[in-house]
């Protein structure tokens, strides 16, 4: 996916709290069931994969969205109705905004390997994992919002957040959303300018796009 640019971002610190859910029902595609309960869709990105239950349990997970709640799997599970997770999902209630920040890019990147042999004519690839990494823009508020980035006012050893980058105004509700580590902040102002703290962050698992 090419860079993304927007004004406006969310950023939210997460209290490291996760909640069980056991056998949760899922909605199931080909390859994918999705949480059926919206409001348990944000899985915990720290914990390990989650539990399948049901028709589903001997098929190996290939992947898992954390933003949308959707266990991708390595072989087909079309057909199956009663395929369950046991996991843990965060509840907004866990999330604290912290502050909008602005003037962001966003950039998704996929590595791949060289697997050309000897006599092709061509150079071929294969593609490898995908990866996000952000910066933005934040104005000056007070040292509460310094301490809660750098760590220092949280005892949580994960430090994660969860920032959504709109590509409107919040109202319309169009975002990216992501987890995401905050690895460097830094003050800055001209003569005649605001002050400003541009931050990058390094994104968590996966990012996920949302109209509604």
């Amino acid at each position: 996916m090419a860079v993304k640019h927007g004004k406006l971002a969310r950023l939210y610190w997460w209290n490291d709290t996760a909640t069980d859910m056991t056998a949760e029902s899922t909605t199931e595609s080909a390859l994918e069931a999705q949480i059926t309960a919206t409001a348990l869709r944000r899985l915990n990105p720290n914990a390990g994969l989650p539990t399948i239950g049901g028709s589903a349990a001997a098929i190996p997970i290939e992947d898992v969205d954390y933003i949308n709640g959707i266990i991708k799997f390595q072989s087909s599970i079309a057909g199956m109705t009663s395929v369950t997770v046991t996991g843990e999902y965060v509840t907004q209630a866990n999330l604290a905004a912290v502050g909008y920040i602005t003037d962001w890019t966003l950039n998704v990147s996929l590595d791949t390997a060289d697997e050309t042999a000897m006599g092709d004519s061509w150079r071929s690839f294969k593609a490898g994992l995908a990866s996000w990494n952000a910066s933005a823009t934040g104005f000056f508020q007070d040292n509460t919002f310094m301490a809660m980035i750098t760590g220092e006012a949280s005892p949580h050893e994960s430090r994660l957040w969860l920032i959504e980058f709109y590509v409107d105004a919040p109202a319309e509700l169009d975002r990216y959303v992501g987890w995401g580590f905050v690895t460097g902040v830094n003050v800055n102002a001209s003569i005649s300018d605001l002050i400003k703290m541009p931050i990058t962050i390094q994104g968590f698992k996966n990012i996920a796009f949302f109209t509604t």
